[in-house]
């Protein structure tokens, strides 16, 4: 039987607290095939990222399937407001992407802050030339 909002045993246990403290999860995926079957796209580009996953409690379910659509549900709420910016970065030809983006953010950001604080952009400049290379 699959657990889904709905699809539940008749007889059943109230759960009336159920937590998951925070936990940091690691993907480190590396393809051993190329597929471009459904889902196979997974296996064109390489994954690597953490996520540290937030502390859940859950209170009054009517059972324990309840309960873990709860929890599944606030963790992808979660990994799509705070974490998806990281989940996109770890995703191979992307990272590449998102830190030559940050790189050229840092050419004009890191001369503004040294100019601001020491009234000079040289020392900005190299930092920011040094980081884009």
């Amino acid at each position: 039987m699959s657990i889904s909002e709905g699809n539940y045993p008749k007889k059943s246990r109230y759960v009336h607290r159920f937590t998951i403290d925070a936990f940091s999860v690691n993907v480190d995926f590396r393809p051993h095939e190329f597929g471009l079957t459904p889902g196979g796209f997974l296996n064109i580009f390489p994954v690597n990222l953490k996520i540290m996953l937030p502390r859940i409690d859950i209170r009054g379910a009517n059972n324990i399937g309840e309960a873990l659509h709860q929890v599944s549900s606030s963790w992808a709420e979660y990994i799509w407001n705070a974490e998806k910016l990281n989940v996109i970065g770890g995703i191979g030809p992307l990272s590449t992407i998102r830190n030559v983006g940050s790189a050229l953010t840092n050419l004009v950001k890191l001369p503004m802050e040294s100019f601001s604080r020491e009234g000079d952009l040289t020392s900005g400049a190299r930092a920011a030339v040094a980081m884009l290379l």
